[in-house]
């Protein structure tokens, strides 16, 4: 695991320009924005943090901000995500990529170990490995992990536009899916509870969930799901948002 956390950076996608939430990852939330969060918790990991942004020019506030932390910046297509990752991963000499996005404030480190861990008892090659497909977290604390070798592959043959702009259907859907895939799972699921980003709904529980539940000091999932216990009124507020589809 060592061998290949040493390759490895965490791709961090964002973007000013949220049709629901506009700016929502350079909003103040409980007294940071969401990569200050992601920064935060992130950190123990060290594993490099890249940024991956769009070339427009209203994120360039979120070069700015990314280089303040520390991290990498790369610039890309706004609407190619795919072709942004793949340049990012050839900038930086990546093999291997966790792939998180800004408006995931909550992100737990242990997950993201979790996910590392099983990535690498996989044969490497055309890896990949999720636990979102499947899902026992809360929505917004996703994350995937792949292979540089599968990212190339998929920017060279993807046609569709939503594998286009959503970065891993070419690498889990179809004839061309990772030759080496698994999922990681939780024992209590929780996939009904929303900790991301994308409306002002979705900023109240979060913000909420903060500053009555202190779940923004529980830096790891097991420190952060009992929590969830009895806090059925609150995780109600933002139920009926409706996630966005890849459209595949």
């Amino acid at each position: 695991m060592q061998a290949i956390q040493a390759h490895t950076g965490i791709l961090v996608q964002a973007r000013m320009g949220s049709t629901r939430l506009p700016g929502k990852v350079d909003m103040p939330i409980f007294g940071k924005t969401a990569l200050q969060w992601i920064d935060h918790r992130l950190n123990s990991l060290n594993i490099p943090l890249v940024l991956a942004t769009s070339n427009l020019a209203q994120d360039d506030l979120l070069e700015e901000r990314g280089k303040t932390l520390g991290w990498k910046v790369f610039r890309g297509s706004e609407t190619d995500v795919l072709a942004r990752f793949a340049g990012a991963a050839h900038a930086f000499g990546l093999q291997h990529l966790i792939r998180i996005t800004a408006d995931c404030p909550l992100i737990c480190a242990d997950v993201l170990q979790q996910g590392l861990k099983t990535y690498s008892a996989l044969p490497q090659g055309r890896t990949y490995v999720s636990n979102s497909l499947e899902r026992t977290f809360p929505r917004g604390l996703d994350m995937e992990i792949f292979s540089a070798e599968l990212l190339f592959e998929a920017e060279k043959n993807a046609l569709h536009p939503a594998e286009r702009e959503h970065v891993t259907p070419y690498m889990y859907l179809g004839e061309h899916q990772a030759t080496h895939q698994a999922q990681v799972l939780h024992s209590k699921n929780y996939n009904h509870i929303r900790l991301t980003l994308d409306t002002p709904e979705d900023l109240l529980v979060i913000e909420r969930s903060m500053q009555e539940l202190h779940l923004h000091a529980c830096l790891n999932y097991e420190e952060m799901w009992p929590k969830f216990e009895g806090q059925q009124a609150l995780f109600e507020l933002n139920q009926n948002v409706e996630q966005k589809k890849t459209g595949l």
